[in-house]
């Protein structure tokens, strides 16, 4: 934890590129509308939300009901490392007095401040586990190697890099101490609404997928780690930051993985400008001999449709999917030969 978090090795801006990409690689397909109501189980409705920081970033949240299920299948029983996991599991339950298969719901990775100098994070683990027990078992465990303050009437625990506090009923926030007080804050303050930009993307965002994710755009690709990229993707960069807000929705299917990022703009014309530009690009590079054959494949894998101030991209990797990748035709040119060949 304390390694992924160093100022000089920092992966996030990486990551939220990843994800940027799986919008401009995808094609059409008119007839996915994009909801133009909010979903009864959006991500909107995450109740750990109310602790997202002001200069927030990103905001990611793992729905663990899933993976309760499979850690138990038989499948995962029949693998060699099955025994040594449960051990793993009841050395945690020892350590933090959390039953790890059953008292988590849901863990939310929120990351603010500035993503090159000072990239600050707060995890937000929610459950049904007793918050006494929990903090009876990590103030004997790591004992004097923490501080103890009072903050506004919650205990904060604090070591150099991480601090730790209970303000909430089966709730804990762990991460750096300037954004627990922030949360504290904002407990005991006026109920603070969602930004417009992340509450109109959330809303039409699965909050019943394994993982869900919103970031901020401009913050990501401003950052001095993709200087380079920035460069050599100017059209791209100029195009991205018209999204004021970007989800993203992880699932796993009956037959593979489906993934959806969903983007907003305020600006007038500004989805379909990005629409368009994101269309053209993969129209040339789908056509452009010497492309990448992954590049082309996870192209054809991916859809993308706009409606309104939206741009919604999806990828679909099932056996469906495969099916009509392994029956696509590809012309495959060769490389001319050279004149002394």
């Amino acid at each position: 934890m304390k390694r992924l978090f160093r100022r000089d090795y920092n992966v996030f801006p990486w990551i939220v590129l990843l994800g940027l990409a799986a919008m401009w690689v995808a094609s059409v397909r008119a007839d996915e509308a994009i909801p133009s109501a909010a979903l009864e189980n959006s991500a909107a409705t995450s109740p750990n939300l109310k602790f997202l920081p002001k200069s927030y970033w990103l905001a990611a949240e793992l729905d663990c009901a899933p993976l309760q299920g499979i850690f138990n299948s038989p499948e995962a029983q029949r693998n060699p490392q099955y025994a040594q996991f449960k051990q793993m599991l009841q050395l945690a339950k020892a350590f933090t007095g959390i039953d790890l298969e059953k008292e988590v719901d849901r863990v939310t990775l929120f990351m603010a401040g500035d993503p090159d100098s000072n990239p600050q994070y707060l995890f937000v683990v929610q459950g049904t586990f007793d918050n006494q027990i929990v903090e009876a078992k990590l103030t004997q465990t790591l004992g004097k190697s923490m501080s103890e303050k009072t903050y506004k009437e919650s205990t904060v625990y604090s070591r150099s890099e991480w601090s730790l506090s209970f303000p909430v009923e089966k709730t804990i926030l762990f991460g750096k101490e300037a954004l627990i007080h922030e949360a504290i804050d904002r407990l005991h303050g006026k109920k603070a609404l969602l930004p417009a930009a992340v509450k109109k993307v959330l809303e039409r965002t699965p909050g019943d997928h394994l993982i869900w994710a919103a970031i901020r755009p401009q913050v990501i690709l401003d950052s001095r780690v993709l200087g380079e990229w920035r460069e050599k993707n100017k059209d791209l960069h100029a195009t991205l930051q018209k999204l004021e807000c970007v989800s993203f929705a992880f699932s796993a299917a009956d037959d593979g993985l489906l993934a959806k990022a969903l983007g907003y703009t305020p600006k007038a014309d500004g989805a379909s400008q990005v629409y368009d530009y994101l269309k053209t690009r993969k129209s040339a590079l789908l056509t452009q001999e010497g492309s990448n054959v992954f590049s082309a494949s996870f192209l054809i894998l991916s859809e993308l449709n706009t409606s309104g101030p939206y741009v919604q991209g999806s990828f679909r990797l099932t056996a469906k999917s495969m099916e009509e990748l392994w029956k696509t035709k590809v012309i495959v040119k060769p490389k001319p030969k050279a004149d002394n060949d």
